[in-house]
């Protein structure tokens, strides 16, 4: 997002502020309406024992002493599925099915995300702490090797997880995902030099939690929040949002929102010749998608020379939803392509 800042003639003393302002009052009155807006609303995160209670013991791999929710379905050749930010393994129910008679199928549920137990330690929520989740998942689960198949932040992941396991990783499906190069390359948040948070960032940071707790509070707001992600917005029915935002409202909320912010969407270095050469990288975009624009995809994809291009036509930032088949068809051919372990 582009920071426009207006400038002009230094306003008058006075002039457009009431008397009595005192902006760290108004601040700390907004974020406290927010909250309070917040709290009226979502007095109702899931209690994880309700979501443990709830859900078949066989969906739960215990990793690190916490709880991992994982979906698997079929037997065969390992595809680890790595979903997206705000979403969980709900959003592969299209997709695991049409694979599930060639491919033992794992999906995982993210720190933060699904019915996952959310930690409260704030690297669990950072890139590498969710990478070291899922590859002591494999460990637990006993997959020497996989194709990782990896949407918007989860391709991310799938990304710093083939770097770091490449004798581990088969091959790699990018489906509408970000490029955490780009962002690992961002320069880090300045540095506060033992400084206290000011009282902007506090209020900002109050603002922002309230906001996002309303959000997953009011269900009407969240279905139109998520129906940016499909180019078809009718295919978002009130069951449909409502399934994405369970899995998001459960206690632990709170801890999730702090891991996520405190890594300040910046990745490990990234180095995009560790994958090796010899690894099947295929990449997935939606001609109109919202939230990764098809040219952003199109550039992470240009730096493997040999990947695999699928545009979709008509297809919004969900292709395993909206286009179950056509993603289906090219984890497919992409491990057809490579059954030999990769390695460096």
């Amino acid at each position: 997002m582009q920071d426009r800042t207006s400038t002009g003639a230094e306003r008058p003393s006075g002039v457009g502020r009431p008397a009595g302002f005192d902006p760290r009052k108004a601040a700390g009155l907004l974020a406290a309406a927010l909250a309070a807006a917040a709290g009226i609303g979502c007095a109702g995160l899931t209690p994880y024992a309700e979501v443990r209670e709830a859900v078949p013991d066989e969906s739960w791999v215990e990793v690190d002493g916490r709880q991992i929710h994982v979906v698997q379905q079929g037997e065969g050749p390992a595809v680890l599925l790595l979903h997206g930010f705000a979403a969980s393994s709900y959003s592969w129910r299209e997709l695991m099915p049409l694979l599930a008679g060639e491919f033992h199928l794992i999906a995982p549920d993210l720190h933060g995300f699904g019915w996952t137990e959310r930690p409260r330690e704030p690297d669990a929520y950072h890139p590498a702490g969710q990478v070291t989740m899922v590859r002591h998942l494999l460990d637990a689960l006993g997959v020497d090797d996989c194709v990782i198949v990896g949407h918007s932040y989860g391709g991310g992941l799938a990304l710093l997880l083939a770097q770091q396991q490449p004798d581990r990783t088969t091959g790699l499906v990018l489906v509408a995902a970000v490029d955490p190069y780009t962002r690992a390359a961002a320069p880090p948040p300045e540095a506060d030099g033992g400084r206290r948070p000011t009282w902007i960032g506090r209020a900002s940071s109050r603002v922002a939690y309230a906001g996002a707790r309303w959000l997953v509070s009011e269900p009407r707001m969240f279905r139109r929040a998520l129906g940016q992600a499909y180019a078809d917005r009718s295919m978002v029915t009130s069951e449909l949002a409502e399934a994405y935002r369970t899995r998001l409202a459960v206690e632990g909320f709170d801890h999730a929102w702090h891991g996520f912010t405190s890594a300040g969407g910046r990745w490990p270095a990234m180095e995009p010749d560790l994958i090796p050469p010899t690894m099947p990288v295929a990449v997935i975009a939606g001609s109109r998608d919202r939230i990764v624009p098809p040219r952003a995809v199109r550039r992470l994809a240009g730096r493997w020379p040999d990947a695999g291009w699928h545009a979709l036509d008509g297809v919004g930032h969900m292709p395993m939803e909206e286009a179950p088949e056509a993603v289906a068809q090219v984890i497919r051919e992409l491990a057809e392509r490579g059954p030999e372990r990769h390695r460096r």
